[in-house]
């Protein structure tokens, strides 16, 4: 069985914006484990349709993490005629810790234990893992992958 190649492959970033002449499609950037995760608004006659993907409001991540929250408002006040949202979690009504909050706590756990420390997390956090290696750094510890 042959594999079908595909010939054209549109790079997008949160600015993007392509005109399918009855519905545009931009970009907003949003929180999530990886850098860069963006959601998408589908702009029609009849409103916005919008598709957020898995994402986490925290003002405090770093920018390349960071929701854009102007953004947000900007397709809100358009007029959103359906909302695609991920919903890990919706059902608990507990605020989770920012990722200060827990690169805070990484950093004391790293800096107080004794002896070795085995870390796991999803391999796709990359916010986690930097955590872990800055938190090493100022603990002055070594760190092996």
């Amino acid at each position: 069985a042959e594999t079908k190649k595909f010939k054209d492959f549109h790079v997008i970033d949160p600015h993007t914006e392509i005109d399918f002449g009855q519905a545009t499609v931009s970009f907003f950037k949003t929180t999530h484990t990886i850098p860069d995760s963006i959601g998408v608004s589908i702009k029609t006659k009849e409103g916005n349709i919008v598709y957020t993907g898995d994402f986490k409001f925290d003002q405090s991540a770093i920018e390349m993490y960071q929701t854009d929250y102007g953004r947000l408002a900007e397709i809100g006040k358009e007029g959103v005629l359906a909302l695609l949202s991920d919903s890990s979690n919706a059902e608990n009504p507990v605020q989770v810790a920012s990722e200060a909050q827990i690169a805070d706590e990484v950093f004391d756990t790293i800096r107080y234990w004794e002896g070795r420390i085995i870390v796991a997390c999803v391999a796709s956090n990359l916010q986690r893992v930097q955590q872990v290696l800055n938190a090493a750094d100022r603990s002055g510890r070594k760190v092996v992958l």
